[in-house]
C-alpha cells in the first residue's frame, strides 16, 4: 500500500526576482503561471490575505490550473492582523465573500490559511486568545 503523497509548492508565484532564475526571461504573469503549473501541484494564494479578489479572479485561476493543482487559500489580514480576531460582525461577513470566490475550486482547494500575527499567543489555563 502506498504511503501518503506528499504536495510540494511554493507561497505565491509573481515574483520578478525569479524571472531569469526560475522563470523564463522575458515571460509574462500567464507564462509564468503555466512554467510553474508544469513544475509544482500546490500553490499558497497570498493575494487573498492583501486584498479580497473578486470571485472571477479565483474561477480564472482554477480555470487556468491543470486539474491537478491544489490550491491552500490565505484568510484576509484584515481579519487577524488589524481587528485581530476581535469584532467578527465585519470579519465573518468578508469570510462569507471569501467562500464565494474559493468555491470555484471546487475539489482543487487544499486548505484554508490563517496566518496569525507575531504578537498573539495561547493562554493555557483558560485556552483565550491573548493580544
Amino acid at each position: 500500500m502506498p504511503g501518503p503523497k506528499i504536495h510540494i509548492g511554493t507561497s505565491g508565484w509573481l515574483y520578478k526576482h525569479w524571472i531569469g532564475r526560475f522563470y523564463p526571461e522575458k515571460s509574462n504573469s500567464k507564462q509564468q503561471w503555466e512554467f510553474y503549473s508544469k513544475h509544482f501541484e500546490t500553490i499558497e494564494i497570498n493575494n487573498s490575505f492583501y486584498k479580497l479578489p473578486p470571485p472571477s479572479v479565483f474561477e480564472g485561476w482554477y480555470e487556468n490550473s491543470p486539474k491537478k493543482m491544489l490550491f491552500a487559500v490565505k484568510a484576509n489580514r484584515f481579519i487577524t492582523h488589524m481587528r485581530k480576531l476581535t469584532q467578527p460582525e465585519e470579519p465573518i461577513s468578508r469570510l462569507k465573500f471569501f467562500r464565494i470566490g474559493v468555491k470555484f475550486f471546487r475539489v482543487s482547494l487544499f486548505s484554508h490559511l490563517i496566518n496569525f500575527f507575531s504578537a498573539i499567543s495561547l493562554k493555557t489555563d483558560s485556552s483565550r486568545w491573548q493580544f
